[in-house]
């Protein structure tokens, strides 16, 4: 069985939906009646245990920059203890792989408290053995908080977009990544995997490209950058063959 905590949020879902029988969640919102809380560690390891969980998939965790800055302490319980239970009851249940949920903002955490609690996840799962690290770029698809999808809709509703500087940053679709996370499950790989289509776009690209795919044109406010990571772009060596294009990808967003 392959227990996918966060199994109610944006990835998850998408998880759980591809699994199908292969899977349990545990997430607060799935089942609020049991209060499956990351932060219960009874809880969790007699339900890895009573389900005989054999791989976990932890996606569980505060993953929005803005809750984050919005509620620090919340994000550090959730991000750190929570990650810290489910590697310790993993190990102590005989669980054979851990599939550790991180992001590309961890490489930078620098930048801000997401990023800071990303890259200590990291740093904890090198306490345990068989922890895989899945850095995740931007994922965006039906029901992400991303920036593509929140362009999307403001640009298809005439409402006008806000850009902050000119980043690059590297999008893949929901899709994608759920496929490379089963593929994970399924095999042996490496310690450290990036997730993402390997190609950046400025924000300007991207508009353009939403803008195409809509057949309407966005009102661009420009506005001063934020002091955030310029170019997030996935690290070739760990190519998950992510196939989505950006183009691809948007136009499924709008036909959703």
């Amino acid at each position: 069985m392959i227990l996918v905590t966060g199994s109610s949020g944006f990835i998850g879902s998408h998880l759980m939906k591809a699994l199908g029988k292969r899977a349990i969640g545990y997430d607060l919102k799935d089942n609020k009646i049991k209060n499956h809380n990351i932060l219960d560690y009874q809880r969790l390891i007699n339900f890895i245990v009573d389900n005989r969980v054999k791989i976990i998939i932890h996606l569980a965790a505060i993953s929005n920059h803005q809750e984050v800055d919005k509620d620090p302490i919340r994000a550090i319980e959730t991000n750190l203890i929570g990650t810290y239970n489910v590697l310790r009851a993993a190990k102590e249940s005989h669980v054979e792989k851990v599939i550790l949920a991180s992001s590309a903002a961890a490489a930078q955490p620098e930048f801000s408290l997401y990023g800071t609690t990303k890259n200590c996840m990291e740093s904890f799962s090198k306490l345990f053995n068989n922890v895989i690290i899945t850095r995740f770029y931007n994922v965006y698809g039906p029901g992400s908080k991303s920036v593509v999808n929140k362009f999307v809709k403001d640009i298809s509703n005439g409402k006008p977009i806000y850009l902050n500087g000119n980043t690059l940053r590297d999008y893949v679709h929901v899709d994608d990544v759920v496929k490379t996370l089963i593929k994970i499950a399924a095999s042996k790989s490496s310690k450290l995997m990036d997730i993402g289509y390997g190609k950046s776009y400025t924000l300007k690209e991207l508009v353009n490209i939403i803008e195409k795919e809509i057949g309407k044109k966005a009102t661009i406010i420009q506005k001063p950058a934020l002091n955030e990571i310029q170019k997030s772009q996935m690290n070739q060596t760990y190519n998950t063959s992510c196939s989505i294009s950006l183009e691809k990808g948007i136009k499924k967003l709008i036909n959703n």
